[in-house]
């Protein structure tokens, strides 16, 4: 394997490596390095081989895309075969601290199932140590590694894997697949789910970022150590993070609108992909949040194309109602498209019922008069993947594609513009 000298390649013409992604992506990591690389720029080269196939770097890669960068430093290096190619992804992978998830990944793209679940169960004996571990103050000391416990913790490592790009999850949403899982759908087993997810994250099983706390909220002020690392900042960034609105010349201006925080992992990198905003209700309608609608759609001079993401119960059409009714009092013409969850979904994915209904809820009756039905069911209840994709369909069916692909087009070529600009300004 021969090195070169760093030089600069545009993102555009960098392959990620598919491996690479499949192993170790974790998009809540991803946001905070792009945070990083906004301060302080892009500290290591990517390494690349000569096909232009990012052998190192993947998550720099793919956080430099978020922010709109032109180019990246890299270095370039001869490999000899993709089997060459892939020992050198998981070999530069070594120098950081792996969850065990990773492992049994990395297992698993030459392994049988089987060896998986037995990497699996080698990586828990290291990760638990062999404890015993308090669920709480009010429980007894509990073995994670006993016959009663093992299959719990066995089933919440598999959910994680399997949603693994849409991380971190809310606690309900784990506890719908503990569900699917073959655990009962009863609030003491959430409860226990909720315990167990607790000792996991303390005893460093999980990261702690595994699971959103949509509840609380922090901010850190940006700061420099001084003038050089703030100027060599600015350098770095000149000409960078340039996004062209791609649904200018839509006919509709879309926004989603969900009642819940916690599925922000799943419902924020595909409206990324359209340049579209999202509203958090988090309750009922707010009237700040429904002025800061009004002035985003009056920038426009569009009607709206307004998706509605709630729960299936009465607080949650409550919600969508609320939302469609206030922004037409505020004479927005809005155009409704509840994205979920429906009736049809409830029935096409077998989603649980929830069963802590509130009785005492205003909305119930007139809930019940609409639907003809009790019973309710959260957004959580819908696998990340599966929600993705029903909100992306949703999108694209209501999309005018040739227009939006010119507008991609359009960006593509002025984004090779500006590069060409700042190449020749260094």
């Amino acid at each position: 394997m021969k090195t070169k000298q760093t030089s600069r390649k545009s993102l555009s013409e960098l392959v990620p490596y598919e491996g690479n992604e499949n192993i170790y992506s974790r998009r809540q990591d991803l946001r905070e390095l792009a945070k990083s690389i906004r301060k302080h720029g892009v500290l290591e080269p990517l390494i690349i081989n000569q096909q232009n196939i990012i052998v190192s770097g993947n998550s720099r890669y793919k956080a430099c895309q978020m922010l709109g960068m032109i180019d990246v430093p890299v270095i370039k290096i001869t490999t000899v075969s993709d089997k060459h190619l892939r020992e050198l992804v998981v070999e530069s992978n070594k120098q950081r601290v792996k969850t065990s998830q990773e492992v049994v990944r990395e297992a698993s793209r030459d392994a049988e199932v089987e060896e998986v679940e037995r990497i699996f169960e080698y990586t828990q004996k290291i990760n638990f140590d062999g404890n015993l571990l308090r669920t709480s103050k009010a429980d007894k000391s509990c073995n994670l590694h006993s016959n009663t416990l093992k299959p719990w913790t066995d089933a919440l490592l598999k959910i994680f894997v399997e949603n693994f790009d849409y991380l971190p999850m809310s606690v309900r949403a784990v506890f719908y697949q503990m569900i699917n899982h073959g655990f009962g759908n009863t609030q003491k087993i959430y409860m226990k789910v909720s315990r167990l997810l607790t000792v996991m994250r303390e005893t460093g099983v999980i990261p702690y970022n595994y699971l959103h706390d949509g509840t609380r909220t922090n901010h850190k002020a940006w700061q420099h150590t001084n003038k050089n690392e703030f100027i060599a900042e600015q350098h770095e960034q000149y000409l960078e993070g340039y996004t062209r609105d791609l649904l200018q010349t839509q006919q509709f201006t879309p926004l989603l609108m969900i009642e819940k925080t916690t599925l922000s992992a799943v419902v924020e990198p595909v409206l990324d992909r359209y340049g579209i905003p999202v509203f958090y209700s988090k309750g009922q309608t707010s009237a700040s949040q429904l002025n800061e609608i009004k002035n985003y759609l009056n920038a426009y001079q569009r009607p709206a194309l307004l998706f509605i993401m709630t729960d299936f119960d009465p607080s949650g059409f409550a919600i969508h109602d609320n939302y469609i009714n206030s922004l037409r009092k505020l004479n927005c013409e809005v155009n409704p498209v509840r994205v979920g969850v429906t009736h049809e979904q409830v029935k096409k994915y077998k989603l649980p019922p929830n069963l802590t209904v509130k009785e005492k809820d205003t909305n119930k009756k007139s809930f019940e008069k609409v639907t003809g039905s009790s019973q309710t069911w959260e957004l959580d209840a819908i696998k990340p993947a599966i929600m993705a994709q029903i909100l992306d369909e949703a999108i694209t069916s209501h999309l005018d594609t040739y227009a939006y692909n010119q507008q991609v087009e359009i960006m593509n070529s002025e984004l090779q513009e500006i590069a060409d600009l700042k190449k020749g300004m260094q």
